[in-house]
């Protein structure tokens, strides 16, 4: 004995309409921003590199010369930006020459984990903090093979983050639009098979009351609706004869 429920052929298609659009539709959306998240991050890490790098360069006469203070007041000036969170600048031994926090001076600069640096190259270190939304680009200082310090950047990931929750925001919206549209779809698809099929059911009904001459509805677009309508005529023409020849061998 079959235990499960029955289920209409219209609920069944809305359902399926809805349950594979919704899928695809995150699968959609959850592939479109990693991508996008990748891509912004990359975009990222070359825009901090480029600052590190530009950074050390412009530094690097300093740091021979050992000119602290304009050291430190380039730090502080540099980390005022709107899109830099702070600079620090360190010598070859990690030791802080220049901190907008000037209580840090003289101590350690922290190092960073290699397994955490999204990039590492000739001491370059890139950094993503996706919680604090900061990017942390750590650069040598040198010139030729003298290595004089090292320059640390810490930019703010806010602005293009905030892009990426839009657009991700905006991918929901055209996601759910497309969910209600494919509901809507689903319901007048499953409206135009179920209707022939209601009407069939009505048909053999009728045919079971032994009324012959009922009309066999068509088929319509569907191929498999249509061959049924016209194995049901030909049901109800056989039945119909046969009931006339057991009619006339009883008058016998």
């Amino acid at each position: 004995m079959n235990l499960m429920p029955a289920i209409s052929l219209r609920s069944l298609l809305i359902i399926y309409c809805t349950v594979v659009t919704l899928l695809l539709t995150a699968s959609l959306l959850l592939f479109h921003s990693r991508i996008f998240e990748r891509y912004a991050i990359e975009r990222l890490t070359a825009h901090g590199k480029a600052v590190a790098a530009n950074t050390a360069f412009l530094i690097a006469g300093e740091l021979v010369s050992h000119n602290y203070a304009f050291l430190q007041q380039f730090s502080e000036e540099f980390s005022a930006r709107l899109e830099i969170s702070s600079m620090m600048i360190s010598d070859e031994d990690w030791r802080l020459i220049a901190t907008p926090d000037r209580q840090l001076l003289g101590r350690a600069m922290e190092r960073e984990p290699a397994g955490d640096c999204l990039f590492v190259d000739n001491e370059f270190c890139v950094r993503f903090n996706r919680r604090e939304g900061l990017l942390t680009v750590t650069a040598p200082v040198a010139i030729g093979e003298r290595l004089l310090g090292r320059v640390r950047v810490v930019l703010l990931t806010a602005e293009m983050m905030a892009g990426l929750q839009a657009l991700q925001r905006q991918g929901t919206m055209i996601g759910l639009a497309c969910w209600l549209l494919a509901m809507l779809g689903g319901f007048f698809l499953a409206r135009r098979l179920s209707d022939p099929l209601r009407r069939f059911m009505q048909a053999t009904d009728q045919i079971r009351q032994g009324d012959f001459q009922t009309a066999i509805p068509a088929g319509g677009p569907v191929l498999e609706l249509g061959n049924y309508g016209r194995a049901l005529e030909t049901m109800a023409t056989t039945i119909a004869q046969r009931e006339r020849e057991i009619a006339r061998m009883r008058n016998y």
